[in-house]
């Protein structure tokens, strides 16, 4: 566990240099395998300054790591965009490749090369701030023979710089 908080560490301390907005998420997984033990998820999600691809839509490079509370571990990146229909209300959808690796019995995806799909929706705080709903899915997307994947639920919180 330890090399693996010092991994997640190294990563993640990266990511706001470079970063427009950070999101901070706490959820709960559900796996698919039978055999799997659910669990609580933390998540870490930078993305860069978003270019507009309209009057309300806008496109961002976007990379992050996900830790479940036994140990498993997904970083990757990819992009996201934001539809924003109103000043306060937003939706979020994103797409990411990444590794996974998982460290507790029951949670074995079908191999490393993971992929992460998101659709949240959300509500601006004002100064940069915003609170978001969540939905992820991680799978394999049958690149592998075995592919169990995970859905994950996260509360998240973001603020931008």
């Amino acid at each position: 566990m330890k090399h693996l908080l010092l991994l997640c560490l190294a990563f993640t301390s990266a990511l706001p240099a470079a970063a427009q907005e950070v999101s901070l998420g706490i959820g709960y997984s559900d796996f698919a395998r039978p055999d799997a033990t659910d669990d609580v998820a933390i998540a870490l999600e930078a993305q860069s300054r978003p270019l507009a691809l309209g009057d309300r839509a806008y496109l961002a490079l976007a990379g992050a790591t996900v830790v479940q509370a036994k140990g498993d571990l997904w970083i990757g990146a990819g992009l996201a965009i934001r539809l924003q229909p109103e000043e306060q209300w937003f939706f979020e959808i994103s797409s990411m490749p990444g590794y996974y690796r998982e460290a507790s019995v029951g949670t074995e995806l079908g191999g490393a090369f993971q992929f992460r799909t998101l659709l949240a929706i959300g509500r601006n705080l004002g100064e940069g701030r915003h609170v978001a709903l969540a939905a992820t899915h991680k799978s394999n997307a049958n690149f592998a023979p075995k592919n169990p994947g995970v859905n994950t639920v996260l509360l998240r919180y973001g603020f931008g710089f």
